[in-house]
């Protein structure tokens, strides 16, 4: 029963990101079906734009500060709670 609620919750995250990923490649101006043909044109427009380039390599930048981050947080704590005993507990 259990793995059948997790299929279902599982199919109502994903299959709206697959869909979209699948009519991003249709050739018709508005987004449904049926398919008008298959295009790469919405990628490369995407691409060809200097301002989506920049906010990718934002996200991107952002994403490594993040995790680099949080690497030197998760450091400190793993030191700290290898001195103290009361931390190694948690």
């Amino acid at each position: 029963m259990l793995g059948t609620y997790a299929g279902l919750f599982y199919c109502f995250l994903y299959l709206p990101i697959l869909l979209l990923v699948l009519l991003s490649f249709n050739d018709s101006q508005t987004i449904g079906l049926p398919f008008q043909g298959v295009t790469l044109r919405w990628y490369r427009e995407v691409l060809g734009s200097p301002d989506m380039i920049r906010s990718i390599l934002n996200s991107v930048l952002l994403a490594s500060r993040a995790r680099a981050s949080e690497r030197c947080l998760r450091n400190c704590w793993r030191s700290g709670s290898a001195r103290n005993s009361r931390l190694r507990r948690c």
